[in-house]
C-alpha cells in the first residue's frame, strides 16, 4: 500500500496506490493575520496541519494551497478547479452566517465553484458549515455554547456505521474539536453519520451530481500540540467562558497537552486528561481522512 499509516478499507486492495499521484487543493479558511498569529504561537496553520496529515498518509500526494479568506487572493473557477483530484477545507475563526464579511462571502462562492467542478471535497468544521449554507442549510451559534478540546462520545448513526467514511472506526469515539457554531438545519438530502450530546450533526455527507461531500464538525486532522497552540491563542476567552479557573490552571493544562503529544506513552497524563487511543493513535485519529483519499480521490486520479 502507498500509505505510510495503515489502510482500513479492504476494497482498495484492487488499487495500486504506489501508481497514484493525486493533486489536492487545500484551502486555508483563516485570513493572513490569523495565520501569522498561529505562527507566532509556534503553531502550523489549519491548512498546513491538513497538508501534514495528507503527506503522512500518502507521501506521493501533490498539494496546492489557496488562501480563501485573503481578499487579494484570486479565486479559481471552472477548469482551474477541475484539474484537482479533490479539495479540503479545514477550520476558521470566521462565522459563515456573517455574509456581509467579504472574507466569508468569497469562501461561500469558492465552495459553490468547487461543487460545480464536481471534484470530491472534504470539510472539517468551517468546511462543513460552508458546504451546508451553499446547499441551502442553516448554521447558527450552538445553543450549548462552545465545544472545545475533546468532542466526547461521538456516536455513529445507522447510516454512519455502514458508510465508507468510518470504515475502521469505532461506533463511539472521541475527537479533537473547537467550534462555536453548528448546523441547525440540514440541506435537502443530507445524511447525518455521527452525533453527540453537544451537536446533533458531528458528521454528514451531502450527495452532489457526480461526487459526495464529506464533512465533520470535529477536527480529525488536529493533534494535541496543535490544540495546545489554539488554547494559548484563546486562553483569556477560555478563562472568561469558564473552561479554566485562571492563567495558572490554563497553563498547566496546556503543558500537559504538550507533554502528552511529545510522549504519548505518558499514561499518567492521558489518565489525567481523560484521553486514549482515539486521540493518541494517528491510525485512529486520521481514519476519516484516509478513507476519503482512498475511496473518493484515488479512485479518480486524473494523471
Amino acid at each position: 500500500m502507498g500509505a505510510s499509516i495503515g489502510s482500513t478499507y479492504d476494497a482498495v486492495a484492487e488499487i495500486d496506490l504506489q501508481k497514484k499521484d493525486p493533486c489536492i487543493l487545500i484551502i486555508e479558511g483563516n485570513p493572513r493575520d490569523r495565520c501569522e498569529l498561529q505562527h507566532n504561537h509556534g503553531s502550523e496553520t489549519g491548512s498546513e496541519r491538513y497538508a501534514g496529515v495528507v503527506r503522512a498518509l500518502f507521501p506521493q500526494t501533490r498539494i496546492e494551497f489557496l488562501h480563501g479568506a485573503d481578499l487579494d487572493q484570486e479565486l479559481p473557477k471552472g477548469a482551474e478547479i477541475a484539474k484537482f483530484d479533490g479539495a479540503i477545507i479545514g477550520g476558521s475563526h470566521l462565522h459563515v452566517y456573517d455574509r456581509a464579511n467579504p472574507r466569508v462571502s468569497r469562501q461561500i462562492d469558492l465552495v459553490r465553484s468547487i461543487f460545480e467542478a464536481e471534484i470530491p471535497i472534504l470539510g472539517s468544521c468551517w468546511g462543513l458549515q460552508l458546504a451546508t449554507v451553499v446547499l441551502g442549510g442553516v448554521v447558527q451559534p450552538n445553543v450549548n455554547g462552545r465545544e472545545i478540546g475533546v468532542a466526547r462520545k461521538i456516536l455513529l448513526t445507522e447510516a454512519g456505521r455502514s458508510h465508507k467514511m468510518f470504515f475502521g472506526k469505532s461506533k463511539v469515539f472521541d475527537s479533537l474539536c473547537v467550534h462555536m457554531d453548528e448546523i441547525s438545519r440540514l440541506p435537502e438530502h443530507a445524511i447525518v453519520l455521527a452525533s453527540n450530546s453537544h451537536s446533533e450533526v458531528q458528521a454528514a455527507v451531502y450527495n452532489l451530481k457526480s461526487s459526495q461531500f464529506w464533512g465533520f464538525q470535529y477536527h480529525p486532522e488536529f493533534n494535541l500540540r496543535y490544540l495546545a497552540c489554539l488554547f494559548k491563542m484563546n486562553v483569556e476567552e477560555m478563562i472568561k467562558d469558564g473552561f479554566f479557573l485562571d492563567g495558572v490552571d490554563a497553563n498547566y493544562y496546556i503543558k500537559m497537552l504538550e507533554k502528552l503529544h511529545a510522549d504519548p506513552g505518558r499514561s499518567d497524563i492521558s489518565w489525567q486528561l481523560g484521553v486514549d487511543d482515539d486521540l493518541l493513535n494517528p491510525n485512529h485519529r486520521y481514519t476519516e481522512i484516509r478513507n476519503w483519499i482512498e475511496t473518493q480521490v484515488l479512485t479518480q486520479v486524473k494523471n
